[in-house]
């Protein structure tokens, strides 16, 4: 059994150089035995307590270096502010109270000026996936987390609102036909498809361990979606001018939200 980096987010360490600490740790025990249950279990209690576990013949030093870490920070990092600055919040009703108490935590940081959280919010490393946190002199690169070409991007269709109407069903069946979504989706044999970043040679001067199977894992999921607020649909635009071509009107538009996926998730953390 192997123990991977959300493992060890599950057991409360965030990223960072103690998380790298956490997940060799976990893998020498693995390699002495020890059960995958017992190592998780006591990389929580380290997380939670570690002043208890500083003795500890395998677990001892990963402990100390939390603490001396939580130290360091206590004597850093200014206080909160009492009550959050302004922060506009769309669709309130529909997020999750954890993208919820998120946004209220980054808007009570000294450096946080104002904040804005979108209806498709879900919880993110530091602040929600789906959030907006303006700042006064900082710069916080790993709030959201590390997906390359977290993007939404808008396609518009030379086609009538009424004329897809009329080919509504097959619209759908394309949509079900032409994605994937969720953890782990992929497209398999001929279903892959083919795009000239696959004969990139910037593969061929990748410094990652593994490289043909991160190639691998990037050819398998190219077009395809992940999980949380990822998604796909059809709508209506209306353009007031010429643009690209097409005239000023009603236009169908397919809007995707979408990112980098494993390969991505590797190479940036």
């Amino acid at each position: 059994m192997r123990i991977r980096g959300k493992d060890i987010q599950a057991c409360g360490f965030q990223p960072g150089p103690l998380f790298g600490e956490a997940l060799r740790v976990a893998k020498r025990a693995l390699a002495d035995g020890v059960s995958r249950e017992e190592v998780l279990f006591a990389l929580r209690g380290v997380a939670d307590d570690p002043a208890s576990w500083i003795r500890d013949e395998r677990y001892g030093g990963l402990a100390c270096e939390l603490l001396a870490e939580t130290r360091e920070l206590a004597r850093r990092v200014p206080e909160l502010r009492a009550a959050p600055v302004p922060c506009a919040i769309w669709g309130r009703e529909a997020i999750e109270p954890g993208a919820l108490a998120q946004m209220d935590h980054a808007c009570r940081l000294p450096v946080t000026v104002a904040g804005a959280l979108m209806p498709d919010a879900h919880v993110g490393f530091g602040v929600p996936i789906g959030g907006v946190v303006a700042t006064r002199g900082a710069v916080i690169p790993y709030a959201v987390g590390v997906d390359i070409a977290c993007r939404m991007r808008l396609s518009i269709v030379d086609m009538s609102p009424e004329e897809m109407e009329r080919h509504r069903d097959t619209l759908c069946r394309a949509l079900r036909r032409e994605t994937a979504f969720g953890v782990g989706a992929e497209f398999r044999g001929r279903q892959r498809r083919d795009h000239g970043v696959l004969s990139d040679d910037r593969w061929d001067r990748l410094e990652v361990p593994k490289r043909r199977a991160l190639f691998d894992t990037a050819a398998a999921q190219l077009g395809t979606s992940g999980s949380g607020n990822h998604f796909v649909e059809f709508g209506e635009i209306s353009l007031h001018a010429p643009l690209g071509g097409l005239a000023p009107g009603r236009h169908v538009a397919l809007l995707s939200h979408s990112g980098s996926r494993g390969l991505g998730a590797r190479l940036a953390g």
